[in-house]
């Protein structure tokens, strides 16, 4: 929950309720990481309008509890094209750590084949924009 509070919905609730999701941003500025917010930007915010989502749905992953003392790092890649030359994945310590899920097939860049994946976002990110 905590991987999808940051990485899908961080940004639809601010786009579509007009706030940040709290658990995303009291993540965020308890790292130094959090958008700076002037007075007035949420009043700006909360009156714009979405009126469409575009999803692009590559690969799923998978995230896993991250000790608190892990080191910080940002998306893995693989830069070879050789299945298996993955060089690490996001973690965020005591919040999530992205892992591969055991239980798919990747391509030869490691990304994760899943079709099912799709479904899920729907039904996990469907909820967000139900105002619309």
């Amino acid at each position: 929950m905590n991987a999808h509070d940051l990485k899908n919905s961080f940004y639809l609730d601010i786009y579509f309720k007009g706030h940040y999701n709290k658990a995303a941003l009291r993540y965020l500025e308890k790292n130094g990481l959090a958008p700076v917010i002037e007075d007035g930007d949420m009043d700006i915010i909360r009156a714009g309008e979405s009126d469409f989502l575009a999803l692009n749905y590559y690969n799923s992953e998978a995230a896993k509890a991250c000790p608190a003392d892990a080191v910080r790092s940002w998306a893995g890649y693989n830069l070879t094209g050789k299945k298996g030359d993955m060089f690490g994945y996001e973690t965020h310590p005591g919040f999530y750590q992205i892992c591969k899920n055991p239980e798919l097939d990747t391509t030869d860049w490691d990304w994760a084949i899943d079709p099912d994946g799709m479904e899920y976002i729907l039904r996990t990110c469907t909820p967000a924009i139900t105002s619309l």
